[in-house]
């Protein structure tokens, strides 16, 4: 049952490298359902185990963009401040 529920949220035939490939999927797939807060969860998921070198960027705005539509607005706060500066 598990395996089917999971097949069909998972693009066919492909094999996630790693975690940080899976949370981004995940997070896109809030993002068309217009699930703001799971959406903001699995970026800061993402965030958690980008790579070094990876360009993140745009996932630190999600997240900050996010809380602030939820109303989060301490949670945007702190987003904000733990994002490297150089990156925003």
């Amino acid at each position: 049952m598990d395996r089917d529920a999971l097949a069909s949220v998972l693009p066919e035939k492909t094999l996630f490298v790693s975690a940080y490939e899976f949370y981004l999927h995940a997070s896109m797939l809030a993002k068309a359902n217009l699930l703001v807060f799971s959406e903001v969860g699995f970026t800061q998921l993402a965030l958690s185990v980008a790579p070094l070198g990876e360009d993140t960027v745009a996932l630190w705005q999600t997240a900050i963009k996010g809380y602030s539509e939820l109303g989060m607005y301490d949670d945007a706060y702190a987003v904000w401040v733990a994002a490297p500066s150089e990156e925003l």
